[in-house]
């Protein structure tokens, strides 16, 4: 009898079990948390919310076939906002690096006008009216 109830579970395929809803609502909060994470990083996480949206009605229908829909959408959430996060981590750096060269091109030109505009100024007006001859009325 033994031997028969081991030799069922080592030849019976592997993934075989009931799914249950505690499972999958442990695997929403945790891939919520992620997208929560991704969206503090500054990723753009509206498809990864449709998606949880979607896995929530399926677990609301509740049986084994919606349950392992539910959770095969659930990880392409948790995969999607793993890198979505990564996204948005390098994409909020790269603003960051772009105002502070900003903010030194735009110090570089007004400190090189402020030293260098009147000189410039005068030098172009000279050669403007260079030809201009001025006469006594």
């Amino acid at each position: 009898m033994l031997l028969a109830l081991m030799l069922s579970i080592l030849l019976s395929p592997p993934g075989v079990y009931a799914i249950t809803i505690e499972e999958v609502q442990g695997s929403f909060k945790d891939a919520y948390i992620l997208v929560v994470n991704a969206e503090r990083s500054g990723a753009e996480v509206s498809n990864l919310i449709n998606k949880l949206n979607q896995a929530a009605d399926l677990i609301r229908v509740g049986d084994e076939v919606s349950l392992s829909k539910a959770i095969n959408i659930l990880n392409e959430v948790n995969s999607e906002a793993k890198i979505s996060e990564t996204n948005g981590i390098q994409l909020v750096n790269f603003y960051y690096y772009q105002v502070g060269i900003s903010i030194f091109l735009f110090s570089a030109a007004g400190i090189l006008v402020y030293l260098y505009g009147s000189r410039v100024f005068w030098l172009l007006w000279f050669r403007s009216k260079r030809k201009w001859r001025a006469e006594l009325a």
